[in-house]
């Protein structure tokens, strides 16, 4: 049975977040899933201008948001 109302969220401050570097990105863990049952969790992904994000994908069970906090977000033609 999923967990029902509020989760359990253990929020790690930037200096205790897990760090990954994958090319020109930089991954921060925030939250990895662990004590919500994978419903919640959160990263933050550094782009260096002119680089591509992530590639295409989806997510079977989960939505995923997108905060951008500097630069800009351009649309991808359909």
């Amino acid at each position: 049975m999923p967990i029902r109302g509020p989760v359990p969220v253990k929020l790690y401050k930037l200096d205790k977040a897990e760090t990954l570097r994958i090319g020109p990105l930089t991954i921060r863990v925030y939250e990895d899933g662990s004590l919500t049952e994978n419903r919640v969790s959160s990263i933050l992904i550094e782009i260096p201008a002119g680089q591509s994000g992530p590639p295409l994908h989806w997510h079977r069970s989960h939505d995923e948001l997108f905060f951008v906090t500097k630069g800009a977000w351009i649309q991808c033609p359909e």
